[in-house]
């Protein structure tokens, strides 16, 4: 298969994917501490 990219662009690509490899470890850590942040937003702005 013919790559249109130029070889650079491809690199930078795999190096982002092995950072969003990095992140998605850590991810269910932060989605936790958003919803119960967002959660708790929800429910002050409910008591106003």
């Amino acid at each position: 298969m013919e790559y249109l990219l130029p070889v650079h662009c491809v690199n930078h690509l795999f190096r982002c994917q092995e950072n969003n490899c990095r992140r998605i470890v850590n991810y269910p850590v932060v989605n936790r501490a958003i919803t119960s942040s967002v959660q708790e937003n929800v429910l002050s702005e409910d008591l106003n």
